[in-house]
C-alpha cells in the first residue's frame, strides 16, 4: 500500500494504517495488489489501488466492503465522494480542512479543484437507500464529535444491530 500511494498523483488523502493499528482489522486484496481494510465496527480503511491494476477498481472494492460488512467511511471531499456517493454511502457530517491535520506529503497544487486544495472531511454511513445528492451535510469542528454523529446515524438505521 505505502509504495502504491508513493507513486500516486493523489495517494496523500489515503491514510497509512499501521499494522497496530490494522491488527484487528480483516485485510482484502486483488489478485493485482489493490485493497482495503474493514475495522470490528465497520469502519472502511485505507481503500487503495495499486498501479498493477489494469482499469479502476474503485466502485468494486466499494461493493465488495459493502458486502464484507463495510458500513462507514471516512474521506476527503475529492473525486471519491462521488463514488462512495454512488454505491450508497451517504455524508452525515462534515469537519473542516485544518492545516494543521493535513496529511503528511500533501500539496494543496495537486488537490486544487477541491475547495482551492482545503477538502473538507466527510463522514458516511451506508444506506441501501441513499441514491446521492446530499445537500446539507452537518459540520462539526471536532473529529471525536463527527464520528459520535456517523455512529449514532447507524444506530438509527440498524437500531437493533441487524445489519443493513
Amino acid at each position: 500500500m505505502a509504495s502504491a500511494m508513493s507513486t500516486h498523483k493523489f495517494g496523500a488523502q489515503v491514510e497509512l494504517k499501521s499494522a497496530e493499528e490494522l491488527s484487528g482489522a480483516r485485510l482484502f486484496r486483488t489478485e493485482n495488489g489493490s485493497g482495503f481494510a474493514i475495522k470490528p465496527d465497520g469502519d472502511i480503511v485505507s481503500v487503495f489501488q495499486s498501479g498493477n491494476e489494469t482499469g479502476k477498481v474503485g466502485m468494486s472494492m466499494m461493493q465488495a466492503a459493502i458486502e464484507a460488512g463495510g458500513t462507514k467511511l471516512d474521506a476527503f471531499d475529492t473525486f471519491l465522494s462521488g463514488m462512495y456517493e454512488t454505491v450508497g454511502f451517504r455524508p452525515v457530517a462534515r469537519l473542516p480542512w485544518s492545516d494543521a491535520n493535513a496529511p503528511k506529503g500533501w500539496d494543496k497544487n495537486t488537490f486544487k479543484k477541491f475547495n482551492n486544495g482545503e477538502p473538507d472531511v466527510i463522514f458516511y454511513v451506508y444506506d441501501p437507500d441513499y441514491f446521492g445528492d446530499a445537500t446539507d451535510i452537518p459540520l462539526f469542528q471536532n473529529y471525536d464529535d463527527a464520528v459520535s454523529a456517523q455512529n449514532a446515524e447507524l444506530s438509527r438505521l440498524a437500531p437493533n444491530g441487524e445489519d443493513l
